[in-house]
């Protein structure tokens, strides 16, 4: 099955993951591509530079690419690469940014977030001070 993007640019053998519908797999003898879509952020990767630059120049005469370089930041999610070739991810800078946001940069880590001891009503308690702060905090978890 292939796919049309934007009706511009077509390839019988551009397949979407079954795990999610944002990565596309391009698989051609040997080679392979890995396409992830979010919005209008795009990663690129695959184990052939020849074969990938190929694709990267047919997308770029289909779309309008702008090459940020090595992968280091991609939704909230760093990248690093290690020696071995391999990859680490992590949020930390997601998290220390939206402790920054929320003020508590100089918190104290604990086990558990809950106050123990805390007893639970059926009523409720006061409300949030800024309730668009707590939708925020609670959306970006």
């Amino acid at each position: 099955m292939g796919y049309t993007l934007k009706k511009k640019f077509t390839c019988p053998s551009l397949l979407t993951s079954k795990c999610d519908p944002s990565l596309f797999v391009y698989s051609h003898a040997n080679n392979i591509i890995y396409i992830l879509v979010y919005v209008d952020d795009i990663i690129i990767t695959g184990n052939n530079t020849a074969f990938l630059r190929n694709i990267v120049s047919q997308l770029n005469s289909a779309f309008s690419l702008k090459d940020l370089g090595q992968l280091d930041y991609f939704l909230g999610i760093e990248v690093k690469s290690n020696s071995d070739g391999s990859l680490t991810l992590t949020q930390s800078k997601y998290v220390r940014d939206l402790l920054s946001r929320t003020d508590m940069e100089n918190s104290k880590p604990i086990a558990s977030p809950m106050v123990s001891g805390c007893k639970l009503s059926k009523s409720g308690s006061d409300k949030f001070l800024n309730v668009s702060l707590y939708r925020f905090v609670v959306g970006a978890l």
